[in-house]
């Protein structure tokens, strides 16, 4: 997993917490990767940020179905969680 990932209109900001010492290094270091993709020079700002805990797979798993978790891929990930803005 990249350090950072984006919502599909790139307005959402997501890390895992334990990336960061604390949640203003995240903004910072998230604003900062926000205006390196961006290649155009605008200043980019974080904002309305939780921490979340969340679950992600890359397999899936099939509908209505009981499976012990450690049959699965599945990964339990705290996470920062930030609305993008520009300046």
């Amino acid at each position: 997993m990249d350090r950072f990932l984006q919502n599909e209109d790139g307005d959402i900001i997501y890390a895992k917490k334990n990336d960061f010492v604390t949640q203003e290094e995240f903004e910072k270091e998230a604003a900062k990767h926000m205006k390196e993709l961006d290649g155009s020079g605008a200043n980019y700002f974080i904002e309305d940020v939780t921490c979340k805990t969340y679950i992600s797979s890359a397999e899936g798993l099939p509908g209505e179905s009981l499976i012990e978790i450690e049959n699965t891929d599945i990964e339990i990930i705290t996470m920062y969680c930030g609305s993008v803005g520009i300046l």
